[in-house]
């Protein structure tokens, strides 16, 4: 293992152990918004031969970043009550009773304790890729097409190639934002052998991203909202 790697992952360790302990400020009806981190997502991610993963979720932290409930507050989402999973690696408000569905509105509201409000909004964008089509090989130095049905406002684009079975060389080719016209062609001069001899697999990833507004009243206030498609193990000739 490199040294960048072993670097990162203990940088990853790191963050998990601080972020998903808990906070000191669980103990207490905390009255200000002001020592709180905020973090709201929504997602869909998809995968080829794997299940579908949704997810409604609020995270608090303190300064700190250990995730804290918040005592005495309530948290909805579209005006139904969230739960919280105190489960040690998780520690989140959540919910399973709405579902996420293309081009909607989702209010967030936290009351403290003292009755103070913040008031967070997420919007969706389109959230399926039906009718997703692509080749089953990749020919270096030729175009590859992907496309889908359903069209949204933007899409964005990973692209990559790589050899098995240790990824030792991974080269992304292609991370853009485009326009959701149906259709994205990677083109064959970014792929070609000559660049990439030692490639065997290839694989891309979808991601169609909504729009959020974040309460301002936070110590801060972080929002992600996509809809994603991943699929990786083409082979390539």
């Amino acid at each position: 293992m490199r040294k960048s790697t072993i670097v990162f992952f203990l940088g990853i360790v790191t963050f998990l152990f601080i972020g998903c302990s808990s906070s000191v400020l669980e103990d207490i009806e905390i009255s200000d918004f002001k020592l709180i981190r905020a973090t709201y997502n929504i997602y869909i991610e998809r995968e080829t031969n794997a299940s579908t993963r949704k997810t409604i979720e609020v995270v608090f932290n303190d300064k700190n970043y250990h995730r804290m409930k918040l005592r005495g507050a309530e948290v909805t989402v579209n005006g139904i009550s969230m739960i919280y999973d105190n489960n040690d690696l998780v520690r989140r408000y959540k919910t399973d009773e709405i579902p996420i569905e293309a081009n909607k509105k989702y209010e967030f509201v936290v009351i403290l304790a003292n009755g103070e409000k913040a008031i967070t909004t997420l919007t969706t964008d389109k959230i399926d890729f039906n009718e997703l089509s692509f080749a089953p090989r990749l020919t270096q130095g030729v175009d590859y097409t992907i496309s889908w049905a359903t069209r949204g406002t933007s899409m964005g684009v990973k692209f990559w190639l790589y050899d098995t079975p240790d990824f030792s060389s991974l080269h992304e080719v292609l991370n853009e934002e485009i326009n959701d016209n149906g259709s994205v062609t990677i083109e064959g001069s970014i792929t070609e052998s000559s660049k990439y001899p030692n490639i065997t697999n290839s694989g891309f990833k979808l991601t169609r991203s909504g729009t959020s507004t974040v309460s301002d009243k936070f110590f801060s206030g972080t929002a992600a909202v996509y809809s994603s498609y991943f699929v990786e193990g083409i082979p390539v000739d």
